[in-house]
Parts: structure tokens; C-alpha cells; sequence
């Protein structure tokens, strides 16, 4: 008996594996990739590294275009890659393929339900975010909190406002579960708390890269940083979900009360959209565990899990960072930019001028309502 049982559990862990590492199909041509990016993560080096592996197993060539925005040669591409956000903009000028079921399960796996899987968008990354501190972390419970942590030899706080995508999000993140609407007193408060942040923020990565907000973190030029909570995978730290305001508006009331919610809104980040189906097989590469750990920890890029099964091994990781895989899925912000392409870069320089003190014209602008959760 306890032979058969040994064979039949060596069976089926071997079936299960086979499952699990079961081949991509082949490409019969070369592999182009489109990468739009602004700069502020480098996933530049990730694609060429992964594209390099994945064409030689496949004795085939790649192309790998690079741009901050959609040209002529991303659309002749197999597979482009980019902010979800960004990407969502160029949908509808796309084919619309069928998902691979090798596709679909990864997803279902990680429970994760993308309503532009039928647009052929899908997902590489989960972000909320985080504060991060060289030291620990004491009596943070507020954003407001982080203001009296003042040293004279060292900045209060590295944070970055280079990235329109990452900066849109940041917003949302502080808002929770309200839409971003120009006459909630809820939002201006918290522009105004951005405002005043500023004084504390290292001058260094206020408009820096994510590779600068970590060399401040490593230099220990500042108390805190924050980060999107792949960091905290990737380099096994400790943190605490990134606070929000002291006081948030309660509607029913019509005022502000105290805030007792933890906040765990999340966002999609980095995304791949499928222009051919020569692209699905990239993709299927990209989901095996070895490329997603590539991608989530050897290189460092910000980019989060998707859930606790997107991970070669839970056992390296703090029974903390375990309870955000477990959550943050289950709340995923998503916004509606339809037709807001030139008016959302109008929003994102408002921002930055008023916090910075060189404008206040995102105080008057009561016409752009068009940033609303979407369920």
C-alpha cells in the first residue's frame, strides 16, 4: 500500500509539473517586439535579455523597436509592451485574436480578471505601493505622519513624479475607492498634502528614474522611500503599505472624518498587447515561472506579482508581503481614459506645477471628470 501511494503521489507531482512547464508553441518566423516607455523603468534590458534567450531556444531572430510612443514599425509588430494605461489608448486600432487557453491559464491562476483580455492586453504586473525605510518603520499610520520624521542630515523622503502613468496611479492610490473628480473636496485635499510634501522630498528623484529613487534608498540619503511593492519582493525588505491621509470625505456626511480603512488599491503596470498571433507564443514564455522571476526579481524593474502563485517559492518571503499577494488583487483600480489622450497629459503637468509651486490652474479646471473607476 505504501508503495502504490508513493507511486501514485511521484505520478502525480510529475504530472503536475509537466503541466506547469509545458512548451510554448514554436514560431515559424522571427520574433518583433514594440517596447513603449518613458523612461522611468528600464525594461529595455529585460526584453532584450529574455528576447535573446527565447529566440536562440527557437533558432530564430528578433527585434526589439524602442519608442515613448506607438510608430509606424510597433504597429507591424508581433507583440508591444508598455504601461497598461498607455497601451489601453491603442486598442481598438488592434486585431482582435483569440486567447490561447496556455494564456488563460495563467491568469485564472492568479485569479486575476482582465476585462481587455478580448482586446488582446493582458497584464505582467500588479503594483500598490509601499514605504520602505533603511531603519524601522515607527508611528506611521498617516501620510501626515511622515512629515514630522524630519533629520537634519538626510532628506525625509525619496518619490519620484517623472512618470505621467506612475504619478495618475500614485493619485488614484491616495483616493482609494473614489473617483478622481475635480470637485471632491477629497481630492483637492490631497493635492494640497503633495503640495506640502514637496519640502520633504529628495530634490534628487523628484523628477528622477526608478533606478535613482534606488541608489538615494542604498546611499541612505533619506528616511523613507516609496515604492511599488515589487521592491519589497525583489529585495525582501520590510514596509508598510503606503498611508494615506489622516482625514478622508465621507460622502453620506458631507465632511471629513478620521480614515481607519487600510488601503490595498492596485494597479496593472507593465502589459503586453498581442498584435499577431506569432506573439502569444512570447507571451507563453513570458508566464513560466524561471522568465517570471526574471522579470519580478533578477532585474530589479518595480514589477510586482500577480498573486502568491506567481512566485517560484513562497518560502523567502515575510508572512507580511504573503497578505498583500492575498488582497491586492482582489481590489484592482482601473481607469477610464477613453478619449482623454491630450487632456490626461494637461492633468499630469498640472499636478506637478501645483506641487511644485508654479501653478494653480488644476484648482479651476472643473471640467475634467473623466477619471472614474471602473468595477
Amino acid at each position: 500500500m505504501l508503495i502504490r501511494n508513493i507511486i501514485f503521489i511521484t505520478f502525480i507531482t510529475a504530472n503536475l509539473l509537466l503541466a506547469e512547464e509545458k512548451k510554448c508553441p514554436s514560431i515559424k518566423d522571427s520574433i518583433s517586439a514594440h517596447l513603449i516607455s518613458d523612461g522611468f523603468y528600464n525594461y529595455q534590458e529585460f526584453l532584450h535579455y529574455s528576447l535573446g534567450k527565447y529566440s536562440t531556444h527557437e533558432q530564430k531572430k528578433y527585434n526589439l523597436n524602442v519608442a515613448n510612443e506607438l510608430d509606424l514599425i510597433g504597429i507591424g509588430s508581433d507583440i508591444i509592451f508598455g504601461e497598461y494605461n498607455e497601451l489601453k489608448k491603442i486598442i481598438l486600432s488592434q486585431k482582435k485574436l483569440i486567447t490561447p487557453n496556455y494564456v488563460k491559464e495563467f491568469y485564472n491562476r492568479n485569479k486575476i480578471r482582465n476585462s481587455e483580455e478580448n482586446n488582446n492586453l493582458y497584464p505582467l504586473d500588479l503594483d500598490t505601493y509601499i514605504l520602505v525605510a533603511n531603519n524601522k518603520i515607527k508611528n506611521i499610520t498617516h501620510e501626515e505622519d511622515i512629515y514630522s520624521s524630519i533629520d537634519p542630515n538626510k532628506y525625509t523622503l525619496s518619490q519620484s513624479f517623472y512618470s505621467k502613468n506612475e504619478t495618475i496611479n500614485f493619485f488614484n492610490y491616495l483616493l482609494m475607492n473614489n473617483e478622481m473628480n475635480f470637485n471632491s473636496p477629497f481630492f483637492e485635499s490631497i493635492l494640497f498634502n503633495q503640495k506640502n510634501k514637496h519640502s520633504l522630498i529628495n530634490k534628487n528623484t523628484f523628477l528622477g528614474s526608478y533606478e535613482e529613487i534606488i541608489t538615494t534608498f542604498n546611499n541612505e540619503e533619506n528616511l523613507y522611500a516609496v515604492f511599488p511593492d515589487g521592491y519589497a519582493y525583489s529585495e525582501n525588505v520590510e514596509f508598510i503599505n503606503y498611508p494615506n491621509s489622516k482625514l478622508i470625505w465621507d460622502k453620506k456626511l458631507g465632511r471629513f472624518v478620521v480614515n481607519e480603512i487600510q488601503n490595498m488599491t492596485s494597479f496593472f503596470g507593465f502589459s503586453a498587447l498581442i498584435n499577431k498571433k506569432n506573439g502569444f507564443s512570447f507571451l507563453c514564455y513570458l508566464t513560466k515561472k524561471e522568465s517570471r522571476n526574471d522579470l519580478i526579481r533578477t532585474f530589479n524593474l518595480g514589477v510586482s506579482p500577480l498573486s502568491i502563485n506567481d512566485i517560484i517559492s513562497s518560502d523567502n518571503i515575510s508572512m507580511q508581503y504573503k497578505e498583500l499577494l492575498d488582497l491586492k488583487n482582489q481590489n484592482i483600480k482601473k481607469l477610464n481614459t477613453d478619449n482623454v489622450l491630450i487632456n490626461q497629459d494637461n492633468f499630469y503637468k498640472d499636478i506637478i506645477e501645483f506641487i511644485i509651486g508654479q501653478g494653480d490652474s488644476i484648482l479651476s479646471d472643473r471640467e475634467n471628470d473623466y477619471f472614474k473607476q471602473i468595477n
